[in-house]
């Protein structure tokens, strides 16, 4: 398919309302253009290029999280399927149709256990609020 993504001269989005708020809170004016990308579901890649092992995924799109979940659905449930990393934060998760704990759900019904970033390793998250938060998913024991 493809998605529109929105540059605002200090970064880029494909949530547009994202874009404007930032950038007219950085530069005072709204966003720049709206430029159209070809994109694929992350099953479809890995399809494609016969691509057999993965072992971590780092998900940062701003919001865009769950659209690349789903698309991801056929390696989430696969035997040896991949850790993912994935950025979480609640306000662009909702600015694109969703929310922390749709994608907590959702992973959880693919056997993966969240996990949050110490400095003396990994936690189990048990959703204490966090503005943003780069979340370590797993189906094996931490």
């Amino acid at each position: 398919g493809t998605f529109n993504l929105y540059e605002g001269g200090i970064g880029s989005s494909l949530i547009k309302s994202h874009v404007e708020d930032v950038t007219r809170k950085i530069k005072g004016k709204n966003y720049g253009r709206t430029i159209k990308i070809k994109t694929t579901t992350l099953d479809k890649f890995v399809k494609e290029r016969g691509i057999r092992n993965i072992a971590l995924v780092k998900i940062d799109v701003e919001g865009m999280d769950m659209r690349v979940l789903k698309g991801s659905s056929e390696i989430l449930k696969g035997t040896y399927a991949p850790d993912f990393i994935v950025e979480v934060i609640d306000e662009y998760l909702k600015r694109a149709g969703s929310s922390k704990q749709e994608l907590l759900t959702y992973m959880n019904a693919f056997g993966y256990m969240p996990y949050y970033f110490t400095q003396s390793g990994l936690k189990p998250y048990t959703e204490e609020e966090k503005t943003a938060i780069n979340l370590f998913f797993s189906k094996k024991n931490g």
